[in-house]
């Protein structure tokens, strides 16, 4: 039973506050599920909230999205990821590899074929791969939003 349905906006903006230590975004988590069509302690019936595919739509994919965008567009300690932060912190600044599959483990488990998995390292430098170089271009936080936008990173 892994990976066969939808996150909720909940499921999905708890996690990443979670997996981030996003202390200063938890007053935030309401208004971010929100955005998402989920308003907590509301749902649109006595049955709840249609769940699996109901979230996944035009707009609540644009929300999700937004979401990703806002969590990692620039590094605010415990509002948003600071990736090069992150990274160091857990000695994952090796190489291009090394710090793809730690953002892989974090966004979705490490859960990737191949492919996906070489085309995020050609994003944060491949071979020629420079931890320095990737934080000032922005490779590093594009890495965690390309993670976290990924149908993969949908699925609970």
């Amino acid at each position: 039973a892994y990976r066969w349905r939808i996150k909720s906006p909940v499921e999905q903006v708890v996690g990443t506050v979670r997996a981030f230590g996003l202390t200063e975004r938890l007053p935030r988590m309401v208004r971010d599920t929100q955005l998402q069509n989920q308003v907590l302690f509301d749902p649109p019936s006595v049955a709840g909230w249609d769940w699996g595919q109901a979230w996944v739509n035009s707009n609540t994919l644009l929300a999700r999205a937004n979401y990703a965008g806002e969590i990692t567009r620039r590094p605010r300690p415990g509002v948003s990821l600071d990736a090069a932060a992150l990274l160091r912190a857990n000695g994952a600044t090796g190489s291009a590899e090394q710090v793809v599959d730690f953002a892989l483990e974090l966004a979705v488990g490490g859960d990737v074929d191949a492919g996906t998995r070489s085309t995020l390292i050609e994003h944060v430098g491949g071979s020629h791969f420079n931890f320095t170089q990737a934080e000032r271009s922005g490779a590093l936080q594009g890495l965690f939003y390309l993670a976290l936008t990924m149908p993969l990173a949908q699925l609970a």
